[in-house]
């Protein structure tokens, strides 16, 4: 932001330089100031005749659009698409993906179709599209407009996956016949929780391949490899030999349900990951002296998402989380909140007179050890996480509460997730208002 100030100073009437301040200043949450800056880019672009007008307007046009989106004023967001004179695709797709998080899904479908006649091959609009379709449980569709993502703008900073493998050196759109009788290498993307769900297809995978290596994230190491002891699992800070990159077929582990999850008969949501005997052993102990009785055992987790990805939408309060314990006193609960939570707990020991106990970030960064507490537990209450994608691969009952406009791992319909049989959804009505699902949650809490 202070560089974009300084070039300011140099060049003041610089249109471009404004709207790229604009993108800095939306990312800071600071609209007023970015709507600020789109308007003096518009001044200053009415006032040269450029080469590239056609572009800038556009970029001027989106940035106004997204920063009434994130103020969740999409009705005046779409008038100022609608307002646009050029038919551009980058205005297509936005409209449509606004329309998909009013859910007005028809609507959407036909702007993106309409993207789609323009470009077959724009990867932005196949993959909002994508996102859409696998949320309606179009998994045929979805994952195959999903093969797109790597070439969507910004979508390798969301991603944790290696940056040192040439593009040309992975297979897109792979089938089943693609990697029958073949050595295969998995290329890890994404973050915990998207690793675990992708990887439930390694059981399928297991029956059609010659030998399989799967670089994943370190913390998930120790679970995996506990779980599939013929599959070689690497580390992503690992030096890959060229060797096995020229003996293998290299598919990114996001494209395995391209293969294995094209339909919902595909799910089987059975548990496919078993944390170790020690880690179990260790927090079975550790429970046990602390424990005073044999009252249930619930862990709870309460936000989730980053800055990127909706954390506020996706997380509640936890003094509204703990409520509803208040009629049930018999219960013992377990903290499995990753991050910075110490002030939360802090705040609520005055206000609730409950036996929340808790562990340090470090003895859980390991995943095997965050499984091993979960397996010991009764049940699990999440909010979208990776802790939801835990449970269900280690076969946890978990409730999971669903905000209004979910991530599409979840769907927008029903109680059930297709990959995880273990997993109950509990979706939230209306946006920022969570007592009715509470009301709901208590009952089943009740009810132990």
């Amino acid at each position: 932001l202070k560089s974009y100030q300084y070039a300011l100073q140099i060049e003041p009437e610089r249109y471009e330089i404004y709207i790229n301040q604009a993108n800095v200043l939306r990312a800071l949450n600071r609209y007023d100031d970015a709507l600020e800056c789109c308007k003096k880019a518009e001044e200053f672009l009415q006032k040269k005749q450029s080469t590239n007008e056609y572009n800038e307007t556009i970029d001027i046009v989106i940035n106004k659009a997204k920063i009434y989106q994130d103020l969740k004023n999409n009705e005046h967001a779409l008038q100022i698409l609608d307002q646009c004179l050029h038919k551009d695709i980058k205005i297509l797709t936005l409209k449509a993906n606004i329309l998909r998080d009013l859910k007005q899904f028809e609507q959407a479908d036909k702007i993106y179709q309409e993207c789609l006649n323009l470009d077959p091959e724009d990867a932005n609009a196949n993959w909002h599209k994508s996102l859409m379709d696998l949320s309606l449980g179009n998994f045929e569709l979805g994952w195959k407009g999903y093969e797109y993502r790597f070439n969507v703008d910004g979508f390798h900073i969301m991603s944790s996956g290696p940056k040192s493998i040439p593009e040309n050196y992975i297979m897109k759109f792979p089938t089943i016949d693609d990697v029958k009788n073949k050595n295969i290498f998995i290329i890890l993307e994404q973050g915990i929780g998207d690793q675990v769900m992708f990887l439930s297809a390694l059981p399928d995978l297991q029956v059609v391949a010659k030998k399989i290596t799967c670089q994943i994230d370190d913390r998930l190491l120790r679970i995996f490899s506990n779980s599939f002891n013929e599959i070689n699992f690497i580390s992503k800070q690992e030096t890959i030999a060229d060797q096995v990159l020229k003996d293998a077929l290299i598919i990114r582990m996001g494209s395995l349900p391209f293969i294995f999850r094209r339909f919902i008969k595909d799910f089987n949501g059975l548990p496919y990951l078993q944390p170790t005997d020690e880690s179990v052993s260790k927090f079975k102990s550790i429970i046990e002296n602390s424990q005073n009785n044999d009252a249930p055992k619930i862990a709870i987790s309460w936000k989730g998402g980053t800055s990127l990805s909706r954390a506020k939408e996706r997380s509640i309060e936890i003094e509204n989380l703990l409520k509803i314990f208040d009629s049930k006193k018999d219960i013992n609960l377990y903290c499995i909140q990753h991050g910075d939570y110490e002030v939360d707990l802090n705040r609520i020991q005055e206000k609730f007179n409950l036996n929340l106990h808790h562990f340090s970030n470090e003895s859980l960064k390991d995943i095997d050890n965050l499984c091993g507490l979960i397996e010991n537990m009764d049940y699990v209450i999440s909010v979208q996480n990776t802790n939801v994608h835990l449970s269900g691969a280690i076969g946890k009952k978990c409730f999971a509460l669903i905000n209004a406009n979910p991530e599409w791992r979840y769907g927008h319909h029903g109680i059930k997730l297709p990959w995880y049989r273990s997993v109950r959804l509990i979706r939230q009505q209306v946006i920022g208002d969570w007592d009715p699902e509470l009301r709901i949650l208590q009952k089943c809490i009740l009810q132990i």
